[in-house]
């Protein structure tokens, strides 16, 4: 049997976990032919108030496909720099309590999400469980979203994939 975690550790000390390079030295052509490897498709997503970072300080967001669908959107590289806007009205929709929480908060959330156009590409991701079985689930990589202002009107933001 293999210690997976003296494994890990020293691909850590190789380097090898995270295959990114400096952000200094990535361009726009660089960084878009890893993130999207598949179609680029338009699709209308409800998201909610539920947020983290990934390993890669890339921003993922909870959302819902086809009203009850829970899928992550990944907002990554360059375009996390633009989520600001996103961002106030993702917080602008969290319970006012703050006791719920985060599965049932996300639930309730659906219902008044954020309705999002999100054109992006999707990708596969596998989470492996206590007994080591993989499961795979989707990851929506996000090159760009149009958001509805006040006025009613759509607002894009990110940029599109240059390939």
């Amino acid at each position: 049997m293999v210690n997976t975690s003296s494994v890990s550790a020293s691909k850590k000390a190789m380097g090898v976990g995270n295959r990114r390079k400096e952000g200094a030295r990535v361009f726009p052509r660089y960084e878009d032919s890893g993130l999207f490897r598949n179609k680029v498709i338009s699709i209308d997503v409800k998201l909610v108030p539920v947020f983290k970072e990934n390993r890669r300080k890339d921003l993922v967001v909870k959302g819902f496909v086809d009203k009850d669908k829970p899928i992550e959107v990944l907002f990554a590289g360059r375009r996390k720099l633009m989520v600001d806007d996103l961002l106030i009205h993702l917080n602008a929709r969290r319970p006012k309590s703050g006791g719920l929480p985060r599965s049932a908060q996300s639930r309730s959330a659906a219902g008044g999400g954020l309705k999002v156009r999100i054109h992006g590409s999707w990708r596969p991701r596998f989470v492996k469980d206590e007994e080591g079985w993989e499961t795979r689930f989707y990851h929506l990589i996000a090159a760009e979203w149009d958001l509805m202002l006040q006025d009613g009107s759509l607002k894009r933001y990110g940029t599109p994939p240059v390939f």
